[in-house]
């Protein structure tokens, strides 16, 4: 995201100044903290960092670990070339994401194909009808 604008000297960049700008508030934002945070809170709870490359999950199938970018069929639709699984392909990609951190399962239970057991029971109070 922070590539230069200058371009060359026979096709010179556009908007070069803006691009500067941009690119400042970019790296100005302190990443590492943004990384570091996570990984303070775990020191508390006892709790491992995974880091998971981000570029392979969304092209590999979760059943047979066949990879393959002809897989991801658009930006929501995944079939696999080997096995013809068919999955939204953000859901693929958790899995997978899921699956190379040494999860078994997320945390609150089942990728939201239903309300998981593990979370609080919904209050009387929040079924009710809303008073007016």
């Amino acid at each position: 995201m922070s590539a230069s604008a200058r371009g060359t000297v026979v096709e010179p960049g556009m908007r070069v100044r803006q691009k500067t700008g941009l690119n400042k508030a970019i790296l100005d934002k302190g990443w590492h903290r943004l990384e570091l945070a996570p990984h303070n809170a775990a020191r508390y709870t006892g709790t491992a960092i995974v880091k998971v490359n981000p570029a392979l999950p969304s092209q590999t199938c979760h059943e047979c670990d066949h990879t393959d970018p002809e897989s991801r069929e658009s930006q929501a639709r995944f079939r696999c070339t080997r096995c013809s699984y068919e999955c939204h392909a953000d859901v693929n990609a958790a899995k997978n994401t899921l699956g190379a951190a040494g999860h078994a399962v997320p945390a609150c239970g089942d990728l939201a194909v239903r309300r998981s057991e593990k979370q609080e029971p919904v209050r009387a109070a929040r079924r009710a009808a809303p008073h007016r």
